[in-house]
C-alpha cells in the first residue's frame, strides 16, 4: 500500500486531544481502541508490555501514556474529562489492567505488545507502535503481521487448519462476498491463516454471517477507524506542494481556508460542509479549552 497524502484533520489540526502528548496520549487512546475491539464479549483483563529500552519505559506514566490507553480501552472519546480518571474507572468496570516493563526485541522504541483476555476468556495478543503525532500502525495479530493505522474499516478473518491454496481460495470468496473494498491481504502462519479486509463503511452483519460459515473460518473481527479521516485505495488532492497550492489560489481566486477546505473534502472523500462543521467543532474545543485553561487545571 503506497504512502498516501496526509490529512489536515488526522495530521495537522488533529489530534484533537488533552496533553501532554500526542504521540503517547493521543496514540496510546487509538491503540486502546483498537484492543477493545478485537475481542468479542466485555474486557476482563488486559496487559500491556513496554521493552525496557524504549523510550515508554520510563515516559509511559508521567506522558499519559496508561490514562489514554485505558480511556480508548473504555470506549471513552479523547476529548472526554473522564479521560484522567480512566485508570479508576476500569477498576470499577471490573477490568483489570497493568502495564509492565520488561525485556523483549521491540524493533521500534514506542511499542506496545498488548495481550487483551474478555470475561469469555478469548485471548488476543498484538503488537503496536506509536510513530510520532497520535499515528499509529498496529503490526502484529496473533503472530500474523499485518498493518492497521486506524483509517479503514478492517474485517479480520482468521482460519484454522489450513493450506496456501485454501487460504487463496477463502480470500476470493471472502472478497465476492464483501464485493466492494480498497485492500485485500491474506497471510499464512504454521497452518493457520489471516484475510484482512480494509473498507470505507462497516461490513454489514449479514455478510459476516456468510463469511463465518465459509470452511476453515473460526473467527471474525471488525474494526472501527479509530481517526477523523478515512483513507482510500485511489485517495488523490487538489495539491501535493506549495506551489500547487498557489496556481490553484491564483486561477479560482480562493483564500487559504477555502483551498483547505478543498483539500480536506477531497483528502477524505468528504463534502466540503462536513469540513467546514469538523472545524467548527474543534474550534469550539479550543475555546473550551482556554477557558478551563484559565480557571486553572491539573495533571
Amino acid at each position: 500500500m503506497s504512502k498516501l497524502p496526509p490529512s489536515i484533520f488526522n495530521d495537522v489540526i488533529g489530534p484533537v486531544m488533552r496533553g501532554p502528548s500526542s504521540s503517547h496520549v493521543a496514540a496510546a487512546h487509538r491503540i486502546g481502541s483498537l484492543a477493545r475491539q478485537l475481542v468479542g464479549g466485555k474486557l476482563k483483563e488486559v496487559v500491556v508490555e513496554f521493552d525496557r529500552r524504549g523510550s515508554l519505559a520510563t515516559t509511559y506514566h508521567d506522558q499519559g501514556s496508561d490514562m489514554g490507553f485505558v480511556g480508548g480501552l473504555l470506549g471513552l472519546d479523547i476529548t472526554d474529562d473522564r479521560v484522567t480518571s480512566a485508570l479508576e474507572l476500569a477498576v470499577k468496570h471490573g477490568i483489570t489492567v497493568s502495564f509492565n516493563v520488561t525485556d523483549y526485541p521491540a524493533k521500534h522504541p514506542n511499542t506496545y505488545r498488548v495481550t487483551v483476555i474478555s470475561t469469555e476468556n478469548e485471548v488476543i495478543r498484538f503488537i503496536a507502535i506509536s510513530k510520532g503525532g497520535g499515528a499509529i500502525e498496529v503490526q502484529s495479530i496473533e503472530g500474523f503481521d499485518v498493518s492497521i493505522g486506524g483509517d479503514f474499516y478492517e474485517t479480520l478473518v482468521f482460519l484454522d487448519n489450513v493450506g496456501k491454496e485454501e487460504l487463496h481460495r477463502t480470500c476470493e470468496k471472502v472478497k465476492m462476498l464483501i464485493n466492494n473494498f480498497e485492500f485485500c491481504t491474506c497471510t499464512i502462519n504454521n497452518r493457520k491463516g489471516l484475510i484482512d479486509i480494509k473498507t470505507t463503511y462497516r461490513v454489514p452483519g449479514a455478510v459476516i454471517e456468510q463469511i463465518k460459515g465459509l470452511r476453515h473460518v473460526s473467527k471474525v473481527v471488525q474494526l472501527d477507524p479509530v481517526v477523523p479521516i478515512l483513507s482510500r485505495r485511489d485517495c488523490t488532492v487538489p495539491f501535493r506542494s506549495v506551489t500547487e497550492m498557489l496556481r490553484i489560489a491564483e486561477e479560482k481566486n480562493l483564500q487559504l481556508w477555502e483551498l483547505a477546505v478543498m483539500y480536506e473534502s477531497a483528502r477524505g472523500n468528504i463534502p466540503q460542509d462536513e469540513v467546514f462543521s469538523k472545524m467548527k467543532d474543534i474550534a469550539l474545543i479550543m475555546k473550551s479549552a482556554i477557558e478551563e485553561g484559565l480557571k486553572g487545571t491539573y495533571y
